[in-house]
């Protein structure tokens, strides 16, 4: 449980595009011999419930050791209207500010595209 005062940082809760087309993204990341490919995958479920499926696949290859995780869910997209009203309805947090790609020195309202929105609260 967070203490007053106490920050709440969330990476990539609050959407700033529809995920209602079918998308995909991918990266690659190495380290002592360890190779992680990650691939994120979504597509619309039902707009009015805003509801949509992510994939999360992560192939690991361990040395030579391939294994695959995966994990599906199915998610809701809060936007910004209604996550600010909801912040502001709420006794417990304040809305600090968001940033793009976790550069403080852009502020969403200042960013040309939005590639991994975080946003900061405070408990009070």
């Amino acid at each position: 449980m967070l203490r007053s005062g106490g920050l709440y940082l969330l990476d990539w809760c609050v959407h700033f595009e529809p995920p209602w087309h079918a998308g995909t993204t991918s990266w690659e990341i190495e380290r002592g011999g360890i190779r992680i490919k990650t691939t994120v995958l979504w597509g619309s479920l039902d707009q009015v419930e805003q509801t949509f499926r992510e994939t999360i696949r992560l192939d690991v290859d361990d040395h030579g050791r391939r294994f695959l995780l995966e994990e599906t869910q199915i998610k809701k997209a809060i936007y910004p209207q209604e996550f600010l009203a909801t912040v502001r309805s709420s006794k417990h947090f304040e809305f600090i500010d968001w940033w793009n790609n976790w550069d403080l020195s852009e502020p969403l309202d200042q960013a040309q595209t939005i590639t991994r929105p975080i946003t900061l609260l405070r408990h009070t």
